[in-house]
């Protein structure tokens, strides 16, 4: 499904077990490669050394929100989208156009995300 030409799939999720879970449903729907990581500065690690073709982005991260990583994939214009346990993805306003998948996600919401993030 997606091109490893185009990137790797990133998942930035600082829950070792959702982000395992994420990659699996991805690569198992044929995303592949997909790169997890948990913090702000290893997702800007990993776009600045291979940008991916879209990415899946936890809202918060421990004490630190994926708003940075956010507004790098918009100055690549890279696809991304925005996961939460919480009702509204809390300072994250300002990115209208990235869709939000509730926590917990069904595998088929998440693999809908990813064909519109990647289509």
């Amino acid at each position: 499904m997606s091109d490893p030409d185009a990137g790797p799939i990133l998942v930035v999720e600082d829950n070792v077990i959702v982000a395992m879970d994420a990659a699996a449903i991805l690569e198992g729907a044929g995303f592949a490669p997909v790169v997890t990581v948990a913090t702000v500065a290893d997702a800007v690690a990993q776009i600045e050394r291979r940008p991916p073709a879209a990415a899946l982005l936890d809202v918060n991260l421990g004490d630190e929100t994926s708003r940075a990583v956010a507004v790098l994939l918009i100055a690549r214009g890279i696809p991304f989208g925005l996961t939460t346990g919480y009702t509204a993805p809390d300072g994250m306003d300002g990115f209208p156009d990235a869709p939000v998948l509730q926590k917990p996600y069904t595998e088929d919401g998440l693999r809908d995300l990813m064909r519109t993030l990647t289509s």
